[in-house]
């Protein structure tokens, strides 16, 4: 069939991108927790503010339309889906127990905002481990919900738990099992409460033998000063600074599908979690 003598190719295009991305706008809207109306054409709620923003409307000119697709693409946070997950492993994963093809958890700390200092971004702190026990073939949503309540459990509800960062390097270590770990705390018994922590989401026994403690020469320094770079003032890194940091929220990372949210209390990733 032909193309008919009133076909404009802009109005045809414009239905088309309209289509597929406000659904994907609403789609992508409609999981907030703490907001029952976002649906409705209106701008005084937040979520809903935000959600007017990324719909494309039927007279849109073709630069408000570019301007849309930016926001919600990129200002929005949504961009990461552009490009796939990369997954690497470590030279020590080419051994006896593989880390290879396991699904990994992934724990975030970071630094309260009101606690954070003029100049200095908010400190964090990263854990992964391998589930030693699955593959993407053999786990099942039943184990992921289990995986997420044992994370729910460790670290607690809001205000989550927290604990202190340092200089000190505590590693725990048993491939066999799936850990790797390497803390930076203020003393050993965080460390030690940490790991334990961390062990509990597969209902591991902490192993003294398997704890190790690293104390660098250099002191910790959490107010380095600042120096003159370009003819501004800048702050200089900070090394190891003593800071608390609180839980986050954690992920299941399963080789070939995107990261799932298991507990995210504070609503940083936006999207739903394991947790009801």
């Amino acid at each position: 069939m032909s193309l008919p003598d009133s076909f404009g190719a802009w109005e045809h295009l414009l239905k088309i991108i309209r289509n597929f991305h406000n659904w994907r706008v609403r789609d992508y809207f409609k999981h907030d927790r703490y907001d029952k109306h976002i649906r409705e054409p209106r701008i005084d709620r937040p979520v809903n503010n935000l959600m007017q923003a990324c719909i494309i409307g039927p007279n849109d000119s073709a630069i408000v339309v570019l301007v849309r697709l930016v926001f919600f693409e990129i200002c929005l946070g949504n961009s990461a889906r552009l490009q796939p997950g990369i997954y690497g492993l470590p030279m020590h994963a080419w051994d006896e127990y593989t880390f290879a093809n396991r699904p990994e958890i992934f724990l975030f700390f970071d630094e309260d905002l009101a606690a954070e200092p003029d100049g200095f971004a908010r400190v964090q702190a990263q854990i992964k481990f391998r589930l030693m026990g699955e593959t993407p073939e053999t786990i099942t949503q039943a184990n992921i919900n289990a995986l997420a309540s044992r994370v729910k459990r460790a670290f607690g509800s809001i205000p989550t738990w927290e604990f202190t960062k340092g200089k000190q390097i505590y590693t725990y270590q048993d491939k066999k099992l799936g850990y790797w770990l390497q803390i930076y705390a203020n003393t050993e018994s965080d460390a030690e409460l940490l790991i334990k922590k961390v062990l509990s989401i597969q209902n591991h026994i902490f192993d003294n033998d398997k704890f190790k403690c690293s104390t660098p020469k250099k002191e910790s320094d959490s107010t380095p000063g600042s120096t003159v770079i370009l003819g501004q003032r800048r702050r200089r890194h900070r090394y190891r600074p003593i800071k608390s940091v609180r839980f986050r929220y954690a992920t299941l990372n399963i080789p070939g599908v995107d990261p799932i949210v298991l507990y995210d209390p504070y609503y940083r990733l936006n999207k739903l979690d394991m947790i009801s």
